[in-house]
């Protein structure tokens, strides 16, 4: 395993949420996809100190795979923290 440089303009995307408070993953697909477009080297999805810590494992891991799977995964960093000693990872 090698270790990647992070460097250049990283972006931290937001998670949008539907009226009913529910992760709005196409929102969030098509904000993640202009900012690469426009010239963001990585995107910081579900950095510990945003909304993440409002999300169940589940609602996170969801939007980990959506993000993996609709955007370019190479150029991603992910939080995976939580400040709550009793959730834990899928």
């Amino acid at each position: 395993m090698t270790a990647a440089k992070i460097g250049g303009v990283v972006a931290a995307v937001p998670t949008p949420f539907t009226e009913n408070r529910t992760v709005d993953v196409d929102a969030f697909l098509e904000h993640g996809r202009w900012c690469l477009a426009e010239g963001c080297d990585l995107l910081n999805v579900l950095g510990t100190t945003g909304e993440a810590n409002a999300l169940s494992s589940v609602q996170r891991s969801a939007l980990m795979a959506a993000a993996a799977k609709g955007l370019d995964g190479g150029r991603m960093m992910v939080g995976t923290g939580t400040p709550d000693l009793k959730r834990r990872s899928p």
